[in-house]
């Protein structure tokens, strides 16, 4: 705040430092309930509320001097789009079932411990591994929907080779209403509409449309020779393709001829532009600690998980790698490990973890946002550790792996 608020007693001791100087010795004191004691707290206290009102109408001019209601007058002010409010979350799911089971977007349906359900956003088939990973996106909005780890164990309309299904990590980006700090950014973001043929530009109007959107990332140009786009969405929640369609045509009023050219074509046309869902490079963790006797846990987990994607927080960091020492650190710095050994400690694509060599780096492309995945922790002897009840839950694996973790090989 450019203004600085005095309290009435510094601005009633200025008005009586000055009166006592500039009456040329006429009065020498003012006693606390005299006259002249209660004119100077009037004045002051007058002075006060004027120093209010022009830090007031300093945060509407200045946005980032603004808070709660004020920036939402200045979104609507410059046409940007109102407080994101009721946002459901999105979770990464472990489904272990026979080869071949087939769930269904239509009729599968995930339920939590809480009571709140989830949705596949396309059909997923089991594969030979007999097992897998699956997004789903909450059904219901609100921060109660970032459901525990764990937590999603039942589901309906599951096919007939369902085994069991688990959510290795807590569900994420369930918001009830947006906060000062991330409405601020997209208020300066927002003045990206004026610019031309640029990916701020873009995104800024789609934001305007959607509350979804958080940024676009150029993928490169197809084969058709037309520029594709990717759609960051603020919860993680993958896009329809409807979605995807309305949120194109949408987009038409708030571009220039200019912009109309390279999105829609000026004859109509479907345009040189292509918008799709941005890709995701999944990170994988199976590690071995050896924990204090007075350490939970589930506790425990729950600490590594809140850390980690913290630090993979695509909204807040951009990555060119996620370092292998960064993810061991994390892990390391939480309280009660004693043990924790560099040799059984694998982070990265799950696909290409080497026994021989864990200490690798998985590389993250501009396109592409990365998103833990797989969270695995073992004793030191290699048993997982799961808290759904403090039950011993059997973790697959596909054949070709090296059993280098103990690992339970793939045997339904």
């Amino acid at each position: 705040m450019e203004t600085k608020i005095y309290s009435v007693d510094d601005l009633k001791n200025l008005f009586l430092q000055e009166l006592l100087n500039k009456t040329g010795g006429k009065v020498s004191k003012v006693s606390d309930h005299s006259v002249l004691n209660g004119m100077a707290y009037g004045f002051a206290k007058a002075f006060q509320k004027s120093m209010k009102d022009i830090a007031l109408l300093e945060s509407e001019l200045f946005p980032e001097y603004a808070y709660g209601e004020f920036l939402d007058k200045i979104a609507e002010r410059y046409g940007i789009t109102g407080r994101q409010s009721n946002l459901g979350s999105s979770v990464c799911v472990k489904l272990v079932a026979t080869p071949g089971s087939l769930y269904q977007a239509e009729s599968c349906s995930f339920i939590s411990s809480d009571g709140f359900t989830f949705s596949l956003t396309e059909d997923y088939e089991v594969g030979d591994n007999g097992w897998g990973y699956v997004f789903l996106k909450s059904d219901s909005t609100g921060t109660n929907t970032n459901v525990a780890a764990g937590s999603i164990t039942k589901v309906t309309g599951q096919p007939s080779g369902h085994i069991y299904c688990v959510n290795e990590l807590p569900a994420k980006g369930g918001v009830d209403k947006e906060s000062d700090e991330a409405f601020l950014q997209r208020i300066f973001q927002g003045f990206n509409t004026f610019s031309f043929e640029t990916l701020d530009k873009m995104a800024a109007v789609l934001q305007t449309i959607s509350p979804f959107v958080l940024e676009v990332r150029k993928v490169g140009t197809n084969s058709y020779g037309q520029t594709v786009l990717s759609v960051v969405t603020s919860n993680g929640v993958d896009l329809t393709s409807d979605e995807l369609d309305q949120l194109k045509d949408r987009s038409i009023p708030y571009l220039s001829l200019q912009d109309l050219f390279i999105v829609n074509g000026l004859s109509g046309g479907p345009g040189p532009i292509i918008l799709q869902n941005v890709e995701r490079v999944n990170l994988d963790m199976d590690f071995r600690v050896q924990l204090d006797s007075t350490i939970d846990i589930t506790e425990f987990k729950v600490a590594c998980q809140e850390a980690i994607l913290s630090y993979l927080d695509f909204s807040e960091r951009s990555f060119d790698s996620i370092e292998w020492g960064d993810l061991f650190a994390i892990v390391r710095a939480q309280t009660g490990v004693k043990m924790l050994p560099e040799q059984f400690f694998f982070a990265g694509d799950s696909n290409s973890w080497n026994a021989n060599s864990p200490h690798v780096d998985m590389p993250v492309p501009a396109t592409k946002v990365a998103r833990l995945r797989m969270f695995v922790v073992r004793d030191i002897s290699g048993t997982v550790l799961f808290d759904n009840n403090s039950e011993l839950v059997p973790y697959y694996y596909g054949s070709g792996y090296t059993n280098v973790f103990n690992k339970i090989n793939n045997t339904i």
